[in-house]
């Protein structure tokens, strides 16, 4: 049974087929997602548009960085290179 829970900081989703899918208030069509496929299987993290940032837990510092034109930085937040 596909189920969801909602705490005060938390949000479990347990299906073979799941996302959370996150839009402005101003605008239905700017999105960004995080969704879990089985039938690949895969984990996609996707902005319509937008960098992807990775951050590091214990002060939110940016670790990694993959721009919407495919660029990838580590270790840096200026990205100037396309990784081949």
């Amino acid at each position: 049974n596909d189920t969801a829970i909602v705490t005060a900081d938390t949000v479990k989703i347990r299906s073979d087929n799941a996302g959370l899918i996150f839009r402005r208030v101003t605008s239905e069509n700017d999105i960004a997602k995080i969704q879990y496929v089985n039938a690949n299987p895969s984990l996609d993290i996707g902005a319509d548009g937008k960098n992807i940032r990775f951050v590091n837990q214990g002060s939110y510092a940016e670790s990694m960085r993959i721009t919407s034109a495919g660029k990838v930085g580590i270790g840096t937040t200026i990205v100037i290179v396309t990784m081949d």
